[in-house]
């Protein structure tokens, strides 16, 4: 079989691969996009690929001859994306975005929707903050904006503008050098096997849409929807290990301890010699490589006036870190709706989970005593964890026994999350639609921390044994009013104006209470099923309840955006948000957020339209302003 492979625009494409469907038989195209190919007998079909263009199949004739005209993947700037409050195709946009879909996501073991986009998008810096499965990460986009708060981005899930924060509770010990605790990451309850893409936007001209909540950038997910036709069933399953570390520190083994003892004539000590006559490595007794696990499953279907999605993921994903495990079971139902000759659209979507996590002490906050990983690498290579009766060995001068610590203290989190909406759209004009979304996220978490009184060297903790009972809740709603636009005003002129109404309302607490001093647990070889957190009132010393909750935070908005497209060669957005916040001082209750942003699409000139230099050349300049209020509710009253 002989041919030729060109590209849209007639030019040769070299370098093309050519392979037969369902074989390994294949060759590439010369310089002047000219191939030649045995093939057997049997075969049917042609596969052409290359690199920017999409992959395309073609049918082996009678005349054994194939011409084929690749299509160049730059067609995907015809896909419509999600921005705030609409959507727009991408060649349309003027703003910073970058949009990643499913098939583009990191693969592997994933707990969280921000891990899908890790090294995938310029100008998006992602980093975990710990190893702990489930953990906070940093996002940062473009760098730091605001010079309070975490620097998060704002998040929005199908159009929801998230809180940010998550409702396991926070745990600062303080006591016996033990420091906070990380914090959980705020999308754990988010499937990752729904989300269909996920588009970051950069610059203020996409973010100003978000006024107050928008210098950081903004992160749009956008989950799987029902599709019509039959019922489809989708399941999924994987299982992955953590293999060990990527990079260990280095700290001297057995045998080079042992050396440099003697180096430093330091092997010669008799009341207390150094070298315990054992070997051990901490670093990985610490370890675990117990089978992560993800089951997935999810079932759609419907027709053009009524369709559904329903999904479930159960997943169990283990720590490197023993004793370190986050369990996820999560459930999602939408559904769309259309009456009134499809006019009236009504959508709805609920996701429930539930999160157990077993945590541990591996943070970089954790205080003087209460970091597992700085007690494993002072410890001594030659000294057994346990001694000759199995007790835990206790070296002395403040050194943990990371075995003993991680045997003595049992953190055990629980979260259940709720984010539910319901929308309805109307049709009233050719081109005109109002639009009414509510929502409600709703997640309430409780926490279990205790640290068992066999635990040796830690003052006050060892002999007595100490518990911490922690709770928080976290309550958003939203409620959006938009009206939207879309007009041909001429031949070549284009206009889309969006105009909204948004509210939205938040409460947030946290609370805790200590005990010390128990009777049990105080012995190793003497241990309970009970927990401190079980008899709390049995503590002889009752710490001070702390109690914290949020003023209640509320946020009034208007906002507009215009958009006008000229012969597809010259775009103009303009946006402007009014945001009043009850965090402002009373003074200066509002922001204003203005933008625009303009792009001139030169590879659609006349004088570049048969380039085969250029598939999309385009220059853009954009202006705007942002806010940020990632401040404590209460502030302005201080």
């Amino acid at each position: 079989v002989s041919g030729t492979v060109t590209d849209d625009k007639g030019a040769p494409v070299q370098g093309a691969s050519v392979t037969v469907k369902g074989a390994s038989t294949g060759t590439t195209t010369d310089a002047t996009g000219v191939f030649s190919l045995n093939v057997p007998s049997s075969a049917k079909t042609l596969v052409i690929s290359s690199v920017g263009f999409n992959e395309q199949e073609a049918t082996i004739t009678n005349s054994l001859t194939v011409s084929v005209a690749l299509v160049s993947s730059s067609q995907s700037l015809n896909d419509v994306i999600v921005i705030g409050y609409g959507t727009v195709k991408r060649k349309d946009a003027t703003g910073s975005l970058t949009t990643v879909s499913a098939k583009e996501f990191n693969q592997g073991v994933i707990t969280s929707p921000d891990q899908l986009l890790q090294n995938k998008v310029s100008g998006l810096e992602i980093v975990n903050n710990s190893g702990q499965p489930g953990s906070a990460t940093t996002i940062k986009i473009r760098g730091n904006s605001s010079v309070i708060g975490s620097g998060n981005p704002l998040y929005v899930v199908d159009g929801i503008q998230l809180d940010g924060r998550n409702a396991r509770p926070s745990v600062t010990l303080g006591t016996g050098g033990f420091g906070p605790t990380p914090d959980a990451n705020p999308l754990l309850y988010i499937n990752p096997y729904d989300i269909q893409d996920i588009t970051i936007l950069k610059d203020a001209s996409s973010t100003a849409i978000y006024g107050s909540r928008g210098a950081n950038g903004v992160i749009v997910i956008t989950t799987k929807k029902a599709s019509s036709g039959p019922i489809k069933l989708e399941a999924g399953v994987s299982v992955g290990s953590n293999i060990g570390y990527m990079k260990k520190f280095d700290v001297l083994n057995s045998g080079e301890y042992r050396t440099a003892l003697k180096k430093y004539n330091l092997d010669t000590l008799t009341a207390n010699p150094l070298d315990k006559k054992g070997s051990v490595d901490a670093q990985d007794a610490i370890t675990q490589h117990t089978a992560i696990q993800n089951y997935s499953l999810a079932m759609s279907g419907g027709n053009e006036y009524g369709k559904f999605r329903a999904s479930f993921l159960a997943s169990k994903t283990p720590g490197f870190i023993k004793n370190n495990d986050l369990d996820k079971y999560i459930g999602t139902f939408s559904g769309s709706y259309k009456f009134l000759d499809k006019k009236l659209s009504v959508d709805f979507s609920l996701i429930a989970a539930h999160t157990n996590e077993s945590i541990v002490l591996v943070s970089n906050t954790a205080g003087s005593a209460g970091n597992l990983m700085s007690a494993a690498l002072q410890w001594n290579p030659t000294a057994a964890f346990t001694d000759a009766n199995c007790k835990y060995y206790d070296p002395g001068n403040g050194v943990i026994n990371p075995i003993a610590l991680l045997a003595g203290y049992n953190d055990k989190a629980y979260v259940n999350t709720y984010l539910g909406n319901i929308g309805a759209s109307y049709k009233i004009l050719p081109g005109l639609e109002y639009k009414f979304l509510y929502s409600i996220n709703q997640s309430d978490g409780t926490r279990n921390t205790n640290i068992d009184g066999f635990v040796p060297v830690i003052a006050p903790i060892t002999g007595q044994g100490f518990g911490v009972i922690s709770g928080a809740s976290l309550t958003s709603q939203v409620i959006d009013h938009t009206l939207t636009y879309n007009k041909d005003l001429s031949a070549n002129l284009h206009l889309t104006a969006l105009g909204g109404f948004e509210y939205i309302k938040t409460n947030y607490s946290n609370n805790s209470f200590n005990a010390l001093g128990f009777n049990i647990n105080l012995d190793q070889f003497n241990l309970t099923n009970a927990q401190y957190t079980d008899i709390m009132q049995n503590g002889l010393s009752q710490g001070v309840p702390s109690v914290f909750k949020d003023i209640t935070t509320e946020l009034q908005s208007y906002f507009a955006r215009v958009d006008f497209n000229l012969m597809d060669k010259y775009y103009l957005t303009g946006t402007y948000r009014a945001d009043g916040s009850s965090k402002f001082g009373a003074n200066n209750k509002y922001g204003y957020f203005p933008s625009v942003g303009a792009k001139w699409v030169i590879s659609n000139e006349d004088f570049l339209k048969d380039s085969r230099v250029f598939s999309n050349l385009a220059l853009r300049a954009t202006w705007g302003i942002t806010g940020s209020q990632e401040f404590a509710a209460g502030s302005a009253i201080n």
